[in-house]
């Protein structure tokens, strides 16, 4: 297997694994999901380590501009998902902006990659 079906193979797992636990014990899922988040910091670094392996072993074979072509085919179908909980999501979006300095603090690291993601983005686009 070539490092891009690994990645895909790592998924497609971790996505059946999701699916049943959601399916057949939810409250394992959150369990899960709380014990992890309890560790926020190791959390986020196992995260940026993991978007940075698969990053790099995607730039192996895949172009910046198509592997944004994918993010937006996924933040479309995260979208999807997420539009039954419309109501719930703008409670929490309220509750987190409240404290919009928080709000920084907690996400400068997402947001100025995310900036970084976008504006290179458009310079291999138009360079």
């Amino acid at each position: 297997m070539t490092p891009v079906e690994i990645l895909a193979f790592i998924f497609a797992v971790l996505v059946l694994v999701k699916v049943l636990l959601v399916m057949f014990n939810p409250q394992l899922r959150i369990r899960i999901a709380e014990n992890l988040l309890q560790q926020s910091t190791l959390l986020m670094f196992i995260y940026t380590l993991g978007a940075a392996l698969a990053g790099y072993y995607l730039l192996m074979d895949l172009t910046f501009v198509q592997i944004a072509a994918v993010m937006l085919f996924t933040t479309l179908l995260i979208g999807m998902a997420s539009i039954p909980f419309g109501k719930e999501l703008i409670h929490l979006v309220r509750q987190v902006m409240k404290n919009r300095v928080e709000y920084l603090q907690k996400s400068y690291f997402t947001l100025i990659l995310w900036m970084c993601i976008a504006i290179y983005i458009l310079y291999s686009l138009f360079k």
